[in-house]
């Protein structure tokens, strides 16, 4: 299933996406963000991206 939706993204979305974890860790390990919360962070920022992420039901 994880798969499958991964082969759905783009590569300048996975890009964007390594380059978001990036920021993220440096920040974390500079401190500016607490490690759980910055992770949080980073899965609503790339989730919110577009519809297109969203999960169907």
């Amino acid at each position: 299933m994880a798969w499958r939706s991964v082969r759905q993204l783009a590569h300048d979305d996975l890009t964007t996406a390594y380059d978001m974890l990036v920021r993220t860790e440096v920040a974390m390990k500079r401190g500016t963000v607490d490690k759980e919360l910055g992770f949080e962070l980073f899965v609503l920022q790339f989730a919110g991206r577009g519809k297109r992420y969203a999960r169907q039901f």
